[in-house]
């Protein structure tokens, strides 16, 4: 079979399996995930989806992917992934297409040890593939997840509503709920207003914005995400999780998990960073970063025939 009838064949496969997954939910109803859980659904079967395969110098990370986590945006990353899918960029370079994928050459730029591995982008923080945020509160248990203490809801007044207020200020993008907390807050010098409310309904005062029907994925080790940008927007930047992020659950976009590889990430995340142990140390910024040298979409039969990419040895000096 030539490249082009299989690149056919795995997307009218993906097309179906997206369907079927969608049908599936409305009939059966949205899966429970307890946030903080590190068990995944059990309808992600090893035999329902595509496996993205990344190699490194220092061995592959095989990426399971869940459709129905994030049907569009799985629809729009898979075909990045192959090399295409950058038409929303309004004048890409001639080498923003790369023959071997979006991410084929393309750093882990942020190492932080035994917790995140990220890579790095192609272009400005701004200007690169951008994909509206897909998430379902119900499906994450966050409409059930209230807050129970005095000192859990001044956390969350600070650490996340006042912070959100001053970085959205008065505009009109502004939740007018986050707005009306922010008031009641000055009125009252109490965060006690916030007891009983759920997490779901703190998010959505900082603008996060969910739909029904989907199967939404918790931070936790081995998820793989993209980095938002906004509330409501993420970008191409992969993020590896190599330890439970319950805050990042209901935030960050969940596409898929590690099924094999883990290890490897651990290993690039403990790489030496720049000016470790003295002052002028870069921020979990690695001095010899990890690079993707290849990047690959199998379906589980091609896995099967297909081993794994063997890390490249270091040539003898």
């Amino acid at each position: 079979m030539n490249g082009r009838n299989s690149t056919v064949l795995l997307w009218a496969w993906f097309v179906l399996t997206c369907w079927a997954a969608s049908a599936v939910v409305l009939a059966c109803g949205d899966p429970v995930v307890e946030v903080g859980s590190t068990e995944v659904d059990g309808s992600h079967g090893e035999d329902q989806t595509p496996k993205v395969i990344l190699s490194t110098a220092v061995g592959a990370i095989v990426v399971e992917v869940f459709p129905d986590a994030a049907p569009n945006t799985l629809a729009r990353w898979l075909r990045l992934v192959e090399g295409t899918g950058l038409e929303s960029i309004a004048k890409p370079k001639a080498d923003d297409v790369r023959p071997g994928g979006y991410y084929d050459g393309l750093a882990f730029s942020y190492t932080k040890p035994h917790v995140e591995i990220v890579t790095a982008s192609r272009f400005p923080e701004n200007e690169g593939p951008q994909f509206e945020t897909e998430l379902d509160a119900r499906s994450l248990g966050l409409d059930r997840d209230v807050i129970e203490s005095y000192a859990e809801a001044m956390r969350v007044l600070q650490w996340e509503l006042i912070r959100a207020h001053g970085k959205m200020g008065k505009g009109k993008d502004r939740p007018a709920l986050l707005a009306e907390w922010i008031d009641l807050w000055h009125e009252t010098g109490s965060a006690g207003f916030l007891i009983g409310v759920a997490r779901q309904r703190i998010n959505e005062a900082q603008g996060y914005v969910y739909r029904d029907g989907l199967r939404s994925q918790p931070v936790t080790a081995g998820a793989v995400a993209l980095k938002p940008l906004s509330p409501t927007e993420a970008s191409a930047r992969l993020s590896i999780a190599l330890a439970d992020m319950p805050q990042r659950t209901g935030k960050w976009m969940v596409i898929g998990r590690v099924v094999e590889g883990l290890e490897v990430a651990e290993k690039i995340s403990i790489r030496t960073l720049k000016g470790q142990g003295t002052p002028e140390v870069k921020r979990f910024e690695p001095l010899e970063p990890v690079v993707i040298t290849g990047i690959e979409i199998q379906t589980d039969a091609t896995h099967e025939e297909t081993p794994l990419p063997e890390a490249k040895q270091p040539s003898p000096e």
